[in-house]
């Protein structure tokens, strides 16, 4: 079988594989796949690191966004503004859907 020129093509099937292993079993799952094709463990190894990376600032801005709906803020008045709802949440704080703004 020829060797696709496209590294992508040559390690996408081996990157769903891992995606699907916890971490424990990835670490075993790349040291076997490195001593057999480091060609393949070695650019796949950083990829894996950064979306293991980007999973977790997903499920913590998810966390937030779960936190700031339950934080009880709707009905209080601040400054003149009667809040409604969390309409979402960032790095520092939250944003309100308010009413009554003078």
């Amino acid at each position: 079988m020829p060797i696709p020129s496209d590294p992508w093509l040559l390690i996408s099937p081996y990157l769903r594989e891992a995606l699907a292993l916890d971490k424990e079993e990835l670490a075993t799952w790349l040291s076997s796949l490195r001593a057999v094709t480091p060609a393949i463990a070695d650019p796949l190894e950083p990829l894996l690191l950064e979306y293991r990376k980007v999973a977790r600032r997903r499920l913590f801005a998810a966390s937030a966004v779960y936190f700031s709906q339950q934080s009880g803020l709707a009905g209080q008045v601040i400054c003149g503004s009667r809040l409604i709802t969390p309409i979402g949440v960032g790095g520092m704080g939250s944003v309100q859907l308010a009413e009554g703004f003078v």
